[in-house]
């Protein structure tokens, strides 16, 4: 796939948000996203919003991709700066931001990496590879994992050393990757943003767009590479998150909705946030706990 990229600097933010955004020059030009947090309760088996609310981030500016460390109060995201991206930490027991990365190169898409301490991040590097590494938070440390595998948008790990990739083409790839021998298998095509590890399994979950039917929620893990679909999309919407006791959570404008796969399974509203003033909610993340909702929302 080919892009049209400005010279210098600016060249770095020429990555592809598919199905969201077109490709971006600047910083200046990225559209203002809030990360908020939510609390989430599901003792009775469905989801119920609690009263605690805290927006991570409120500025001008693009604040977005909040990913959920397994110890479950660190929140990891892309926030852009200047002329690039570098990936932010949230503490949430000490409500403290921390900067994780301080590059010349832009960094996507902050996702832990199963069985360490690490994030794995898509990296726009100098001469316009995008490529998937992963970095030590700590030390700052970073190692390519997958060397000819690019353009890489989004990814997933199903379990340590496996994981699915999207990768930009026409029309976008899933595929299948082993950080062991630097291969990816290509899986199928015409998929969505959304790539998310299926809880209690070693597969994957995505969004397949097809132009007849309906879009639908399907996984896929490495010992049975056909996609099998979970249920059907809502609408045309590409965001959703597994909550840890099964069941989906997504959102349409200022309200969520959760689903329970299942045959004859429906999309039921549980909570509307327009009264917190937000709207246009797109990605979310859940707690390894369930405890919380990170949503992002564009003012």
């Amino acid at each position: 796939m080919t892009t049209s990229c400005k010279p210098g600097k600016a060249a770095r933010f020429c990555l592809l948000f598919a199905g969201a955004l077109p490709i971006l020059a600047v910083a200046a030009e990225l559209p203002t996203f809030d990360i908020a947090l939510i609390s989430l309760d599901s003792s009775d088996g469905r989801p119920e919003t609690g009263s605690k609310f805290l927006h991570l981030t409120y500025r001008t500016g693009y604040d977005n991709q909040p990913a959920f460390a397994g110890d479950g109060d660190t929140v990891y995201f892309t926030r852009a700066l200047d002329d690039q991206t570098d990936i932010f930490a949230y503490r949430l027991e000490a409500n403290r931001l921390q900067r994780v990365t301080r590059t010349p190169e832009s960094e996507y898409s902050p996702t832990p990496v199963p069985g360490q301490s690490a994030i794995s991040v898509v990296r726009v590097e100098a001469e316009q590879r995008q490529r998937l590494w992963q970095i030590d938070p700590q030390s700052g440390q970073a190692e390519l994992l997958l060397a000819d595998i690019e353009p890489v948008g989004y990814h997933a790990w199903a379990e340590p050393g496996q994981l699915a990739l999207f990768v930009l083409a026409e029309p976008h790839q899933l595929q299948w990757a082993d950080t062991a021998t630097g291969t990816g298998k290509m899986i199928t095509d015409n998929i969505g943003r959304w790539l998310q590890p299926v809880p209690g399994s070693k597969s994957v979950s995505f969004v397949q767009k097809q132009e007849q039917g309906g879009w639908l929620l399907r996984r896929v893990e490495r010992n049975n590479p056909a996609p099998v679909t979970i249920a059907p999309a809502l609408d045309e919407i590409e965001d959703y998150v597994w909550h840890p006791d099964g069941f989906l959570v997504t959102a349409r404008g200022s309200e969520l909705f959760w689903l329970q796969p299942g045959d004859n399974a429906r999309w039921q509203p549980f909570a509307d946030l327009k009264n917190h003033g937000i709207k246009d909610i797109s990605r979310l993340a859940i707690s390894p706990d369930g405890k919380h909702l990170a949503l992002v929302h564009q003012r």
